[in-house]
């Protein structure tokens, strides 16, 4: 039993359960996460759950981090506190990310579950480098089979050539033979076999040539996204618009916002998690009532 406990608690103390309450309190205000730590997760919103799963990743200490996503939901500042602490990381680290710059910053290797080609492959150098090996790797696969591919049908093509003539030598052989004939006729058919004889026998050495060929399996076609937007007609210039808009989500108000958006406008919204960035695109949507203003 005292072995048991002195494990546990040594567990415990490298896992930081200390001075666990001291750094969460520091975490989450550092995050500003704003709400207690005893409340439960079902009652935040997404903002407020995004920073709640940062800090408990900046809060652990394991020997392997395995991170699925992780820059889902996470504001700017959230970003860079993530990316700073993966760079940090002296533990094994592994991640599953679609967030290229996320990826360029912080992973020294990159092993690719290549679907198409049916192959996983480790790549290192970082995620820059990769992208440069990969479409190394790629040319080159192909001219090698295209190479392969070449040589394969020039020896074909030879091989067809040589056996067509075989055949071409012993039907004219034949035929010479049916026509009947003396000695001359005799030595020349003899000659004619013995020609037909050699292309047959250069023919089956071509095949052998083919047999040795070290087969190069052509490389699967690359899997393309391909997406097609319906053309919507357009409404007009102004495409949606807030006048002194104001949305009240209990303790939080949204405004007031002046905002038009016009065609062919891009905007981004950019803003800390929580911040109401999706409650304005609510209200530019007109999904949500407007306490105040107009849309």
């Amino acid at each position: 039993a005292d072995d048991a406990y002195a494990a546990s608690l040594e567990r415990w103390l490298a896992l930081g359960g200390a001075d666990l309450d001291e750094r969460a309190e520091e975490t989450a205000d550092s995050l500003g996460l704003g709400v207690s730590l005893d409340q439960p997760m079902t009652s935040l919103s997404g903002g407020q759950a995004a920073r709640a799963g940062l800090a408990s990743l900046l809060l652990s200490r394991y020997d392997v981090f395995l991170l699925d996503e992780p820059t889902n939901d996470l504001d700017l500042a959230g970003l860079e506190r993530l990316e700073s602490f993966v760079r940090g990381l002296r533990a094994g680290t592994v991640v599953v990310s679609h967030d290229r710059e996320f990826l360029t910053r912080t992973v020294t290797k990159v092993l690719e579950l290549d679907l198409a080609q049916q192959q996983i492959n480790l790549y290192g150098g970082g995620y820059d480098a990769y992208l440069e090996e990969r479409d190394t790797s790629r040319r080159h696969a192909r001219e090698e089979y295209e190479e392969y591919a070449d040589k394969k049908a020039a020896l074909q093509s030879r091989a067809q050539m040589q056996r067509s003539w075989a055949d071409k030598g012993v039907k004219n052989a034949r035929r010479k033979a049916r026509s009947g004939g003396g000695d001359n006729d005799k030595i020349g058919r003899n000659f004619r076999a013995d020609a037909s004889e050699k292309q047959a026998a250069k023919a089956r050495q071509t095949q052998r040539m083919i047999e040795r060929l070290d087969v190069v399996e052509e490389p699967r076609k690359e899997w393309e996204l391909r997406m097609e937007i319906a053309a919507a007609p357009r409404s007009g210039a102004v495409v949606a618009s807030l006048r002194d808009a104001e949305v009240h989500r209990g303790s939080f108000t949204l405004g007031p916002v002046t905002l038009q958006i016009d065609w062919a406008d891009r905007v981004a919204i950019t803003g800390a998690n929580g911040s109401g960035k999706s409650t304005l695109l609510a209200a530019l949507l007109g999904r949500v009532p407007l306490d105040e203003g107009h849309a």
